[in-house]
């Protein structure tokens, strides 16, 4: 800065020392205003464009008496335009000449005009600064220095005010969301200082922001939750240095202001402020969630044990007067007394669950919940998990605890369809619930212990199941204490009247039909059938009766025709044929399902995958 005197070296040196003291708009005041002085011109201005790049904004302008602030202009017609593309311009006299179209040069009866552009380091335009005087003025090499230093001035505070309102819109944003979040976000310093409260944190915990900043964070912990956090933190340091962030499982507990007690999960991340290293704590109350899960395995519960009620007083069980139908009936008189486990033996269709409906709800456990699980139709991978239930991660998909049906049914029974499906490896976990009443889940390493009765069903013969080696002699004795083996529907004919009477005004009713009559010839068609599907058959006939029907007698001739050989079948007895025919038949007794309960491959008593091999090779289509 060689030229310059020391009443301008001080003038700069005002200028530099004052941007520590004065910041923003006072700042371009003071600017502008020892600008006019130093240089000795009547009127000086730091300006910068608005959005739009033809329009400027006068950040402070003096006008020799006082500065004015905050003002717009158009850049078009004036000096400032320019500047442009160069670094300074200077009009020594007749400016106005220059620019006839500046009002504002004319306003001031401007004669002399000095200006730079306002450059950013990165090269961000940003605006301009000059000076004008109502006199001419030199162009001396000292006057071009002095105004860009102040320009440098003007760019730096520019700058600053630039990144703080940037800051301020990060925060603003940012609290914006940590006040919208639903679960509490608590931030805490390295000794466990409270730094953030939101307002979630606030309706959580019951307490206002302003009591507890600056206080420990572990007022709020319960004892095991203020441990799982100590017992984590190697692992949660590495998780934290290797993600960002680490996950509290659910289990864990929290306390409100006023002492209560309430489930949480939390996830930890840690933020590295300017000064130190701070821990986010994002926490989530579950009572609501847990709460609206109980509450759904309870309505659960209660929808089963209505159903039953409504099964049981629209007398859907056991009907029947033969003398087959009263041995049973007595049998499960006798057995609802005790608690001893009971093996119920019969074909597909013959009512097995039904009986187990019947004991359960005779005995002292017909408050508590009858849990029925369907052995064949569970995956050989799933059955156990679903059985006893499994721990959180015990296998892909595991996200959380689940119970098993052992658990659901602790106090009242549960009914293991076609028990024979078993696979052995499970078969030794059911014989320790029997004997001993405990078991494990899976992934688990305690010991549960349950108190249910267990009743079992099957159409196989776990007799010579068990001298084929495919079923434990152990189990087989253990759930064989009491059997009970349901009659087919061709060995009590005698019960055939009442069974379709029952059926036949259910399904009309259901329809909304009228009630119809059963023809001699019909019932006489129903007696000669031999019932391969037993009850859920007739059902089965009835309803596809009922619904054929035109006027007010059933129409079973058609309902019954699948019964008849097919014209189309060559008239042969080979074996093959014979195969064929048979499985015809039944497909259309199961209405073309092949699998599940009621379908083809049961009532064959076949394995589902093997039927479909037969149908592959016999060249059956199946017809729904």
């Amino acid at each position: 800065m060689s030229g310059l005197n020391s009443d301008e070296l001080d003038a700069i040196y005002r200028i530099v020392s004052q941007t520590s003291k004065e910041t923003g708009e006072q700042f371009f005041c003071s600017l502008v205003k020892e600008m006019s002085r130093v240089l000795g011109v009547s009127h000086s201005f730091v300006s910068v464009f608005t959005d739009s790049p033809t329009r400027l904004k006068m950040l402070a302008y003096w006008n020799g008496t006082d500065v004015q602030t905050n003002f717009e202009y158009d850049l078009e017609s004036t000096p400032s335009e320019s500047l442009l593309e160069k670094n300074y311009i200077h009009y020594p006299r007749g400016v106005r000449e220059h620019y006839p179209k500046d009002k504002f040069l004319e306003q001031v009866g401007a004669e002399s005009f000095r200006g730079v552009p306002l450059i950013g380091q990165t090269g961000v335009h940003f605006g301009y600064m000059g000076v004008i005087d109502v006199k001419e003025c030199s162009n001396e090499p000292r006057f071009v220095t002095l105004l860009q230093t102040f320009a440098l001035r003007a760019v730096a505070e520019i700058d600053r005010l630039t990144v703080d309102q940037a800051r301020q819109r990060i925060e603003r944003r940012l609290a914006s969301i940590l006040e919208s979040a639903m679960d509490a976000i608590v931030v805490v310093d390295q000794i466990g200082r409270i730094q953030i409260f939101n307002q979630a944190a606030e309706r959580i915990f019951r307490i206002a922001a302003g009591k507890v900043l600056g206080t420990s964070v572990y007022q709020f912990f319960t004892e095991k939750l203020a441990q799982e956090m100590r017992d984590c933190e190697p692992k949660a340091a590495k998780e934290l240095e290797r993600i960002g962030c680490f996950w509290l499982p659910e289990g864990l507990s929290a306390l409100r202001a006023d002492g209560e007690v309430f489930p949480v999960e939390a996830t930890l991340s840690r933020v590295q402020d300017v000064e130190q290293t701070l821990l986010t704590i994002i926490l989530r109350d579950i009572s609501e969630r847990l709460g609206a899960m109980e509450h759904i395995e309870q309505l659960c519960r209660e929808k089963e044990s209505l159903e039953a009620e409504i099964k049981e007083a629209s007398g859907t069980y056991l009907i029947g007067q033969s003398e087959a139908m009263k041995e049973i009936k007595r049998l499960i008189e006798l057995v609802s007394r005790t608690d001893s486990s009971v093996l119920i033996l019969g074909e597909t269709g013959t009512g097995k669950e039904l009986v187990a409906r019947s004991i359960h709800l005779r005995s002292d456990r017909y408050k508590n919940e009858l849990v029925c699980v369907n052995c064949a139709s569970l995956p050989e991978s799933l059955i156990e998990a679903e059985l006893f239930g499994h721990e959180k991660g015990a296998f892909t998909g595991a996200v959380k605890m689940r119970r098993g049906r052992f658990e659901r049914a602790d106090g009242g029974t549960i009914f293991l369809d076609e028990i024979g499906e078993l696979p052995l490896t499970l078969q030794s976990k059911l014989l320790r619930v029997l004997q001993d009443g405990e078991f494990e889940r899976v992934g688990g390493s305690h010991s549960l212990k349950t108190n249910v009765r267990v009743l079992a069903a099957t159409n196989r013969d776990l007799e010579a199941m068990v001298n084929a080696g495919m079923f434990r002699e152990d189990l087989y004795y253990r759930l064989n204490v009491i059997p009970i083996k349901l009659p087919p529907l061709r060995e009590r004919l005698d019960d055939l009247p009442h069974l379709i009477r029952h059926f036949e005004r259910q399904i009309s009713a259901q329809m909304g039909q009228r009630s119809k009559s059963l023809s001699d010839a019909d019932l006489a068609r129903m007696r000669a059938y031999s019932w391969p599907g037993n009850v859920r058959e007739l059902q089965n006939i009835l309803e596809r009766g009922v619904l054929l029907s035109q006027d007010e007698e059933l129409n079973l001739a058609v309902a019954l025709s699948f019964g008849t050989v097919p014209e189309s079948d060559p008239p042969t007895f080979s074996l093959q044929n014979i195969e064929r025919r048979h499985i015809k038949k039944v497909l259309k007794l199961a209405q073309g399902r092949i699998s599940g309960i009621g379908g083809a491959a049961e009532l064959l008593e076949i394995n589902p995958s093997t039927l479909r091999s037969k149908l592959k090779k016999l060249g059956i289509h199946i017809e729904r």
